[in-house]
């Protein structure tokens, strides 16, 4: 992969099926999945997922996986046991990753994959960051700060919008950000120490959600090349687990407005 080219999931895929085993489901077959055993992405084939946090007199909230959505890797980095249940819906084949042997190369990656990896699992499980992201500002944003951009915004400025260009990703010097849907539903409320706007800048997809800017806030701006660059030095493990990280956090957010709506 040549440098800042954009780093490609269905690539990273047929790559990586050169590196691990796959495993085939008839329809309706259960997917056992554990924190500490193999986890997955979907090669062919349709998955569905069912929340097992929701009550048994509630209909349950189900998500449909296809082609490179994962099953159980935010659960195996996070070392949580799954809140979904999985059944193929179809004939299915999976590539079948250890969990083992993924958090390992996690725990190796440079500060920026290790960074976005850490923080998109947090969100995944709606976790309440506990401390100040030291290593990621000190190893990575003082060190190259005469690259980055710094940003001020006045309580109520927008920072990005959805289907807005995906120039940065950001990092929170200080002040409070909220992140919602275009509705306005709210997703989540960032602070000091944490980034935002990765999901964009990796999958070269629009945006889908808003940030805005709570209180005053200043924030780096780190150019989209940068974050391809620094991704692209980890090994193609990292890079797939970052990927479908991110897709599993749209999945989460979508469950999360769908509640909220409903």
């Amino acid at each position: 992969m040549e440098e800042n080219e954009e780093i490609n999931l269905t690539k990273i895929l047929t790559s990586q099926k050169e590196q691990w085993p796959t495993k085939t489901f008839e329809k309706s077959e259960h997917i056992e999945v554990s924190k500490s055993g193999q986890v997955y992405v979907v090669i062919e084939g349709q998955v569905v997922a069912f929340d097992k946090r929701i009550s048994k007199s509630v209909i349950k909230d189900t998500v449909t996986l296809k082609e490179g959505d994962p099953i159980g890797f935010a659960e195996a980095i996070a070392f949580k046991e799954p809140f979904f249940d999985y059944v193929a819906n179809t004939p299915v084949k999976l590539l079948v990753v250890d969990a083992l042997k993924l958090r390992d190369v996690v725990s190796k990656a440079n500060v920026l994959a290790t960074t976005v990896i850490r923080y998109v699992v947090s969100r995944i499980f709606d976790e309440v960051r506990s401390s100040k992201n030291y290593v990621f500002e000190d190893e990575f944003v003082n060190r190259n700060k005469d690259i980055f951009v710094l940003f001020r915004y006045a309580p109520d400025d927008r920072i990005f919008s959805s289907f807005s260009k995906n120039l940065y990703m950001y990092f929170i010097r200080y002040g409070q950000v909220e992140i919602s849907s275009s509705d306005g539903a709210r997703l989540g409320l960032l602070e000091e120490g944490e980034c935002f706007g990765e999901s964009a800048i990796i999958t070269n997809k629009d945006r889908t959600l808003d940030a805005t800017a709570l209180t005053e806030v200043e924030t780096i701006g780190i150019e989209r090349s940068v974050v391809l660059r620094e991704l692209q030095k980890n090994s193609e493990l990292v890079q797939l687990a970052t990927l479908v990280l991110l897709k599993r956090l749209e999945i989460m957010n979508h469950l999360k407005l769908n509640r909220g709506r409903s």
